[in-house]
């Protein structure tokens, strides 16, 4: 700030005394500021808009705030439709068994689910179940057996390569409005119910981080790590049948 002011004070002064030194000086500044301005440009370029076709990381805000209602009048229309088919591409890129809107930007109460018996076996997990695709816009879920809860793995496409133990509520009930905007209602127990919980989650700002067995939190790929000495990396946008593309993410 002090910089600023002197430099400000220095063209007051040319000004008064000098004005062809002072529309140089100016044409000089302006010069160096267009510069500046394609440097950061180039290195800190803008964030995309939203909806993205990759999944952001924890720690963007969208994925810390209440998502919005979806208003039903919105659902026929070919932009939202765009946006469901979006959400089964990068779905499908992550190799994810569910997917919400945030993930992808928009804080909207929107989520994906669905996980085929091919993807189950590639998933090389025996906690992964099939479930039949569905999607959910404004979803409610009530608990059906509060007294039922199991603990298993859960990882996330927004925290990638990380997983932990987080108890669920082992049996739920759905009520939502599917991609033609129909009511929809069904219960849901087991993997499938964890998956809608997880998010569900998702859309009031909530990861499985903030309910996980806080020490159970482990690298998916540490041994890898270890094996090529710390020498690997992670792509955050997976290509098919890479490590991470093959990996399973909730």
């Amino acid at each position: 700030m002090a910089l600023l002011g002197r430099y400000l004070n220095h063209l007051n002064h040319l000004k008064t005394n000098s004005p062809a030194l002072f529309h140089h000086s100016c044409r000089s500044y302006a010069a160096k500021k267009s510069f500046r301005e394609k440097y950061q440009a180039l290195f800190y370029p803008q964030r995309p808009e939203a909806p993205y076709d990759f999944v952001c990381q924890i720690g963007d805000p969208v994925l810390r705030q209440k998502c919005d209602l979806v208003d039903e009048q919105l659902i026929g229309l070919p932009k939202f439709q765009s946006f469901i088919e979006l959400m089964w591409k990068v779905h499908k890129l992550y190799g994810c068994v569910g997917l919400s809107a945030p993930q992808l930007g928009l804080p909207l109460q929107v989520v994906v689910i669905g996980c085929t018996e091919e993807e189950c076996k590639a998933a090389k997990s025996v906690f992964v179940q099939p479930i039949a695709k569905k999607v959910l816009i404004n979803p409610v879920m009530k608990v059906l057996n509060y007294k039922s809860k199991v603990t298993g793995p859960e990882a996330c496409a927004s925290m990638c390569c990380y997983s932990a133990l987080v108890s669920r509520f082992s049996e739920v009930r759905v009520e939502a409005l599917n991609e033609k905007g129909t009511k929809i209602a069904f219960d849901a127990n087991g993997f499938e119910a964890r998956i809608i919980q997880h998010e569900i989650d998702h859309l009031s700002g909530t990861m499985y981080v903030d309910k996980m067995e806080p020490r159970t939190l482990e690298c998916s790929v540490w041994q890898n790590v270890n094996v090529r000495k710390g020498n690997c990396q992670i792509r955050f946008k997976p290509i098919k049948d890479s490590l991470l593309h093959k990996m399973k993410l909730i």
